[in-house]
Parts: C-alpha cells; sequence; structure tokens
C-alpha cells in the first residue's frame, strides 16, 4: 500500500547527501526534510524533473554509528534552491532506515502539534566557555524556541537556554542546538530534556498561553 504523501509525517534534517545521476558526476547536497515517502534536498545544482536519482546519505545517530544508506528516487519537484525527491514510487526506505528515522518522525509531530506561545520572553543564553547573553523570544513551546540575540549563532551549535525562575528558586535550564538560523532568527531546537525540567516548562509554556493579548 502507499503511503499518502498529503499525511506522511515529516521531519527536518540537516546531514549530508550525495546524489547520483546516471552518466553525470555526484553532486553533494543536504537533506532539507525527509519522510517515509520522499525528501527535500538542497544542492547546487539544477536536476530535471523526472530524473531518477540514487541518494547517498547517512542516517542520523551518535558519532560512533556511522551508517550511509542508498536510497533510489525520482525528482518530482524544482525548487530555487534544491530539489524534492519520491522515495515511496521507487520502494521507499530501507527498512533499517524506518526503524531508525521512526522515532524521529514521530518526535517532530508531537514538536509540530505542540503549543507554541508567539510572546517576547526574556531568556539568557549560555554559549560555549560560559558567556551569558540576553536573548528575546519570538515563540516558544516546549520542545523549541526562535531567539533574536546579539550572540553570533550558527546551525549544530550546542547552547542552554536560562528561561526565568517563573517561583521557583533557579532559573530552569534547557539543552538546546541551533537548529537553523535566517532573518527571524535562531530556531532551537530542545534536547535531553529531564521529566521534571520538561514538566516546568510545559507549565511555563500553558502560563504564558494564558496571558491576555
Amino acid at each position: 500500500m502507499r503511503e499518502d504523501r498529503r499525511t506522511a509525517q515529516r521531519a527536518p534534517a540537516a546531514w549530508p547527501v550525495q546524489v547520483e545521476v546516471a552518466g553525470a558526476e555526484a553532486v553533494r547536497g543536504r537533506v532539507a526534510d525527509i519522510s517515509t515517502s520522499g525528501l527535500r534536498l538542497t544542492i547546487p545544482t539544477a536536476i530535471p524533473i523526472g530524473t531518477e536519482v540514487r541518494l547517498m546519505m547517512t542516517l542520523p545517530g551518535s558519532p560512533d554509528r556511522i551508517e550511509v544508506v542508498a536510497v533510489e528516487g525520482r525528482v518530482v519537484r524544482r525548487e530555487e534552491d534544491g530539489i524534492a525527491v519520491d522515495i515511496v514510487s521507487v520502494g521507499g526506505l530501507p527498512e533499517r532506515a524506518v526503524r531508525r528515522m521512526r522515532p524521529r518522525l514521530d518526535t517532530w509531530e508531537a514538536r509540530r502539534r505542540s503549543p507554541r506561545v508567539h510572546l517576547p520572553v526574556m531568556v539568557t543564553l549560555r554559549h560555549g566557555g560560559g558567556a551569558l547573553v540576553s536573548a528575546e523570544t519570538v515563540d516558544l513551546s516546549a520542545f523549541g524556541a526562535r531567539v533574536n540575540s546579539g550572540l553570533v549563532l550558527r546551525a549544530g551549535e550546542r547552547i542552554d537556554v536560562l528561561l526565568p525562575p517563573d517561583g521557583d528558586t533557579e532559573a530552569l535550564v534547557i539543552h538546546a542546538v541551533v537548529w537553523d538560523v535566517d532573518e527571524r532568527g535562531a530556531a532551537l531546537v530542545f534536547v535531553n530534556i529531564a521529566p521534571a525540567a520538561f514538566d516546568r516548562l510545559s507549565r511555563f509554556v500553558t502560563a504564558l498561553l494564558k496571558e491576555p493579548t
């Protein structure tokens, strides 16, 4: 049974991919997002719609467990900075790739549906070396935030986000990874949150949602 692309869970990604086309030199790029039915790739070369491609990509995982899989696909859309590739009609992801991707897809679906506060909240970012820099949220959820600050952040960096005490004696410290940076600010994904901290963060977000606008 084919997967309905309209309802397929998608997760943003940021890992390298090599695109191989018969009779042409391989093109290196990055996966922008992925589902079990297709991928969006950022690549420097335009590949015509309908072209069959072979993707060599690294599955997400720990640094000591690097696994590269080959995926057959077909270009179904060209975009300004890349292409969209259909993989479900030519076999889909290998089973081991699906097993590795499923937790990420399920987690991202939960993040997509989680309440998000579009209010400015003053927070503190702790960068490498322990430097503390003030920042303001553009939006905030229990899974991540977008922030503006004077700190120059780059995708892939790890930082700490210190949220206001909110009635507790100490600020809430959340570990985060910089997912993307654009004109709207830096998108942060919260990682490795302990259950007690996640509950406290969820209560904080819920309280903000109840504030009058």
